[in-house]
């Protein structure tokens, strides 16, 4: 489920562009494994981790 921040920081059309560059995460035959998370979230907090990324390099000179 896509939350109101996540529609407000990555807009639909943006969306569309990014979605079919993203791997698609296939189950596994055998079963267990890592449950599927939503991808539009995943994306945004990497986005997140590179503006403080660097933030904190210009911040160290």
């Amino acid at each position: 489920m896509v939350d109101a921040l996540s529609r407000q920081l990555v807009s639909n059309e943006l969306w569309e562009l990014i979605e079919p560059l993203l791997p698609e995460s296939n189950p596994r035959p055998q079963g267990g494994g890592v449950a599927p998370v939503d991808q539009r979230a995943v994306f945004i907090r990497a986005g997140q981790r590179l503006c403080l990324a660097d933030a904190a390099a210009v911040r160290s000179g």
